[in-house]
């Protein structure tokens, strides 16, 4: 029982921080400047903020959900020359993004948690002593007529 809600809290964390960092990737490529990349809320568990980069990096106590704030004037006041890296500046080009980002994301997602849980690793012996091997198990019922 244990293992189960520890592995669904690192499941959600994993799904939370793969769909934030969508959003992180199309506002650095819009040229949006992110000052915080967080995955999970309450009290900050892991902080860090890479050298050179503006962006602080927060893993929060409870893993239910994420945010990444970009700089914006709706916000806090922002120095004139850092006014081009708002988000409000940058806001027609975002929405956009994400509108394309959506449903080419999807079938990608959805293979690879399929595909995925269909791999099997098992200890053998192919090719050698000791060496892993890898197959992918595809169910009879995907190719069963109908």
């Amino acid at each position: 029982m244990l293992l189960t809600i520890v592995a669904f809290v690192v499941a959600l964390g994993l799904l939370i921080a793969v769909h934030e960092y969508g959003h992180y990737r199309v506002a650095v490529a819009c040229g949006v400047k992110v000052l915080r990349f967080s995955v999970g809320f309450g009290r900050p568990l892991l902080r860090w903020q890479p050298k050179g980069s503006p962006t602080e990096f927060v893993i929060g106590a409870f893993p239910l959900g994420g945010y990444v704030r970009m700089l914006d004037e709706r916000e806090a006041p922002v120095e004139p020359h850092e006014r081009h890296l708002a988000f409000n500046t940058q806001a027609a080009q975002i929405p956009g993004s994400h509108r394309g980002c959506w449903p080419a994301g999807q079938p990608v997602v959805g293979g690879a948690s399929v595909f995925g849980s269909e791999l099997e690793w098992r200890p053998g012996t192919q090719g050698g002593a000791g060496q892993p091997r890898c197959r992918l198990h595809c169910p009879e019922r995907w190719f069963a007529r109908r």
